[in-house]
């Protein structure tokens, strides 16, 4: 979705749906959250790694998944294959990983953190209107 190619109204309106539609997402997924955390806990990869370490794994794999992107741009006419799609979802996973792997080191359960999202989504005035 291009913002220019939008009035901004429209794109409002996008804006709007959009975090309505992360909310439900968030809420319906909250169990399966919860289930690949505890998956993670227990194999703790975390364990042999400070945070710092953490937090620049993360940042590596964010900046693959927008390597993606950035081919879907130069080498693919901003067109998103299956196979460049399946590439996103791989990054994407070890995003997941390590985003876990943090929430573990801290001892925050991935529940508290949702919810306090969902929290923070719902005091914008323009997604109150919308839940």
């Amino acid at each position: 979705m291009n913002k220019n190619n939008l009035s901004e109204s429209d794109y409002i309106s996008f804006l709007e749906k959009s975090n309505h539609n992360l909310i439900k997402q968030i809420e319906n997924n909250k169990n399966y959250f919860n289930e690949y955390y505890n998956f993670h806990k227990k194999i703790n990869y975390e364990k042999n790694f400070d945070i710092k370490y953490l937090l620049i794994a993360l940042s590596g794999e964010i900046g693959e998944v927008a390597n993606e992107f950035k081919k879907i741009e130069r080498d693919d006419n901003n067109i998103i294959s299956d196979s460049r799609k399946n590439n996103i979802i791989l990054e994407l996973g070890d995003v997941m990983w390590y985003y876990i792997c943090i929430c573990n080191k801290l001892n925050i359960p991935i529940e508290h953190i949702l919810n306090k999202h969902i929290q923070k989504l719902k005091s914008y005035d323009d997604v109150q209107n919308l839940c």
